[in-house]
């Protein structure tokens, strides 16, 4: 699924809460979560998940390289979402 099946349409309301925004890294859930957490005074802590993975592939084998990027980031404008991914990056400031 793309990412207008998710957040299309909603865009402009997301900027308007955007205090109230909130994206979690599944390489850093736990402390996302715990910030989050922090943030909307949930008073609840999260400890690390275990880090289990079937099929998990050795890092020298998930590198992307530039060209390869740089076939993604085609693919993303010939699908329409590059706009809405350059357009999220600008709003919440996102890596």
């Amino acid at each position: 699924m793309d990412t207008c099946t998710y957040i299309g349409g909603v865009v402009d309301e997301l900027e308007l809460h955007k205090d109230k925004v909130f994206a979690a890294n599944t390489e850093t859930i736990s402390a996302d979560l715990n910030h989050i957490s922090r943030q909307l005074n949930w008073g609840k802590s999260f400890n690390s998940l275990p880090h289990i993975h079937e099929y998990e592939k050795p890092d020298g084998l998930t590198h992307i390289s530039t060209a390869g990027i740089s076939r993604l980031r085609g693919f993303l404008e010939l699908t329409g979402e590059g706009p809405l991914y350059r357009h999220l990056l600008t709003h919440f400031q996102l890596k």
